[in-house]
């Protein structure tokens, strides 16, 4: 169908709805409804229905709505373009595996879990996880999408063949944000019963997104990876959130998100936020320029070992840490050496990035050392290569030491354009570091 109001355009091909619902039970206004579930009460090619022509086949296991676009375009004049599949889907029930972020020896047994427990969900001493868990379910999944916003027309049919694609270039000409081929699967559950938390889980890949058509800046990424797997904290447990783990709960593969094109699998068994751009620009005339790979991850948790730098005579002034850690299943036996304490890690990673800080526009991939190149003067950095990891404890009942690990090296650091004045450069640069906060209320204890 297309639609033209002569400022824009809506056009949708390849629409496809879905339902398998019931009426609510009587007295039960709150309670799932029921559903057929037309594959194990038919067989695997579930039930056909006659059409007159080819019939259709309804082959539902589960209670379900959706509406799924092959191709959706939404045009307002030379403003806004947004382009490609998508699909949206709101599923009754849906069981689950629950990581909680409680640990299974905590004590006193965490409060947010007693009517769990009460009902036999949880077991006692298993609180980390609950299993088969009943929640509503919603997703929506992109394929293919492109977006701009701004003064264009940016996506046109250049080589006149019908149809604006790949093959076609942009207009050069146009200023605004550009979002080029997004795929997208964004699931949300939600406990009917108001006792665990929301939970949400991302999976987004992009080839670019840019700030286009003005000549003194350049802000693009390319090669873009979002992934997130993350719930809402508890009640009276700020820093405490669960997550689904999908591959426990759906198969190796995960769950499947419909998109309007190729689905997106959501195979997360971690809970976390992260970010990976292959390439990224930023700059500002022939003044800065930084480009480089980049990675942001936040929310993986581990089991490590720390070297404390306590002695034995320090144990009682870190009584309440070492019972708080104990609680949570650390080893806290040798007070030099504490095993299995659990910490929840932010990493910050660089590759081959590039940083200029001065005048002109330096050529990096030149083999002319920037600092011999012609008509450039300023600093600059080549092949940055970093990786950055802190770690925090996920005991919180008392302050405990965050842990912070560096490495980062570079190729070059160097003034360009001061040869005839000065000369100040440096090669093979390799920076390490390990440390940490330290213990409260023990000076000098640096674990």
């Amino acid at each position: 169908n297309n639609l033209d109001w002569g400022f824009g355009t809506i056009d949708i091909d390849d629409l496809t709805f879905q339902m398998n619902q019931g009426s609510k039970w009587a007295g039960r206004p709150n309670a799932s409804g029921p559903y057929v579930d037309f594959i194990s009460s038919f067989g695997d090619d579930g039930f056909e229905v006659e059409t007159g022509g080819d019939p259709i086949v309804l082959d539902f296991d589960r209670s379900l709505i959706s509406v799924e676009v092959g191709h959706a375009l939404f045009t307002i004049d030379d403003f806004f373009y947004l382009e490609g599949g998508f699909s949206i889907e709101k599923g009754s029930v849906s069981n689950v595996d629950i990581v909680t972020g409680f640990s299974d020896n905590q004590i006193p047994p965490p409060s947010q879990l007693s009517s769990l427990i009460t009902k036999g969900v949880v077991q006692p001493g298993s609180y980390s996880r609950i299993e088969n868990y009943s929640m509503n379910y919603y997703s929506i999944g992109l394929s293919d999408v492109n977006l701009f916003v701004g003064s264009g027309p940016y996506f046109v049919d250049s080589n006149h063949d019908g149809v604006v694609n790949g093959d076609d270039e942009r207009d050069e000409g146009a200023v605004g944000l550009v979002l080029e081929n997004l795929d997208m699967g964004l699931a949300l559950f939600r406990d009917p019963n108001k006792v665990v938390p929301s939970m949400w889980a991302l999976s987004a890949t992009a080839d670019e997104l840019s700030f286009t058509g003005v000549d003194f800046l350049t802000l693009e990424a390319k090669g873009i990876t979002i992934e997130a797997n993350r719930g809402s904290a508890w009640s009276g447990a700020p820093t405490t959130r669960p997550f689904v783990d999908f591959v426990s709960s759906f198969g190796a593969d995960g769950l499947e998100v419909a998109t309007g094109g190729d689905p997106v699998m959501l195979a997360f068994t971690s809970g976390k936020i992260g970010v990976e751009v292959a390439q990224a620009t930023f700059a500002i005339d022939q003044f800065v320029l930084v480009q480089g790979a980049f990675s942001f991850q936040k929310g993986d948790r581990y089991r490590v070992d720390i070297n404390t730098g306590l002695s034995l005579v320090d144990t009682p002034k870190v009584l309440a840490a070492t019972t708080a850690l104990t609680a949570s299943g650390a080893d806290v036996s040798d007070i030099t050496r504490f095993t299995n304490v659990e910490v929840e890690a932010m990493t910050i990673g660089m590759r081959d990035v590039n940083v200029f800080v001065g005048y002109g526009k330096p050529d990096f991939k030149s083999s002319i050392p920037v600092s011999e190149q012609p008509d450039v003067f300023g600093l600059a950095i080549t092949d940055v290569d970093l990786g950055l990891a802190i770690l925090t404890p996920t005991v919180k009942t008392v302050k405990l030491p965050s842990f912070t690990a560096l490495k980062a090296s570079a190729s070059e650091f160097s003034v360009a354009g001061g040869a005839d004045i000065f000369n100040l450069s440096g090669h093979d640069i390799d920076i390490q570091v390990n440390w940490s906060s330290g213990w409260q209320g023990v000076a000098g204890k640096i674990p």
